[in-house]
């Protein structure tokens, strides 16, 4: 839909079956819509595109999307010029089989998922390639949750993409979390994971993949803070990245088995207000340590 034309709209309220789907195609074909109200059940069983070469196009989810087979990617900002295109998920289900790439050379795309709703996915990607940056994510609200049944980067190549979950929601993930990077010799920097808010949690399910924060040389960073929760087995952090443990306020919590190492210049910061904080995890490697003021940290845990 949106060919080439501009403000185009469809409401899903039924049952469609589509192959490939793309919305604003050419670049011109902006602010295209199209909703998919509560009660609309949407099969998709080729790829989805959601701005492939063109801005601000918008799909909305109350109802049901189905995106299936397993090499129908869904992309959310295909080419450089695709930017400001949303994919949200208000209270309705979202689920595909493929990769969902929020991002994939444009920037400024996202994905909202808020008000209860379901979403699951294969592997996902924010920011995929150098020059896809400012592409965010927001899981937000309690009982919305996104499960992803592979790996999770945010900022494959491209920087200063973001994951939020946000006033306790869940993203659970299957295997390997990479925040900025896609090799030791990466340079992608700015990508961050935020988990804040009473009952937020992040979790990785498999007890032998590993959260990677700056896999290359980028400055990226993850903070858990307000009483979110970090549910994870391994943090293995490069030489520019930052776990940090609150943001000024209340602190959040890393499950206190998982072990956390890192490579010089690699920092673990303690940003909160709590009088007696006690952080158990192992710390090792060449890993620094910083604590800001009014808050007090005890590390019980071993450190090497």
């Amino acid at each position: 839909m949106g060919y080439g034309g501009d403000d185009n709209s469809i409401g899903v309220s039924g049952r469609v079956a589509a192959g490939a789907t793309t919305l604003g195609l050419d670049a011109g074909a902006d602010r295209n819509t199209a909703t998919i109200t509560v009660g609309g059940v949407w099969t998709n069983a080729g790829g989805l595109t959601v701005g492939a070469s063109s801005t601000g196009n918008a799909l909305a989810v109350y109802g049901v999307l189905q995106v299936t087979g397993g090499a129908n990617d869904v992309i959310v900002g295909d080419a450089a010029n695709a930017s400001a295109n949303s994919l949200t998920v208000i209270g309705g289900t979202f689920s595909s089989q493929a990769a969902l790439v929020i991002g994939r050379s444009g920037s400024g795309n996202t994905l909202y998922a808020t008000s209860g709703a379901t979403v699951t996915s294969n592997n996902v990607r924010f920011g995929l390639n150098a020059g896809a940056v400012n592409n965010t994510g927001n899981v937000d609200g309690a009982g919305t949750t996104w499960t992803i049944d592979g790996k999770l980067r945010v900022g494959s190549d491209g920087n200063d993409n973001t994951l939020l979950v946000t006033n306790g929601a869940g993203v659970t993930v299957v295997s390997d979390v990479f925040v900025g990077g896609t090799s030791t010799g990466g340079t992608a920097g700015g990508n961050a994971i935020t988990v804040t808010g009473s009952g937020s949690t992040f979790t990785i399910v498999s007890g032998t993949a590993d959260l990677v924060i700056g896999y290359g040389t980028g400055t990226n960073q993850v903070t858990v803070a307000d009483g979110g929760t970090l549910a994870v087995s391994s943090i293995r952090m490069g030489p520019n990245g930052t776990l940090a443990i609150g943001q000024g306020g209340a602190p959040g919590t890393v499950s206190p088995a998982a072990t956390i190492d890192g490579l010089t210049g690699g920092t673990v910061v303690f940003s909160h207000t709590s009088s007696n904080y006690a952080f158990a995890n192992p710390l090792s490697g060449g890993l620094g340590v910083q604590q800001f003021p009014v808050g007090r940290t005890v590390l019980s845990g071993s450190n090497s």
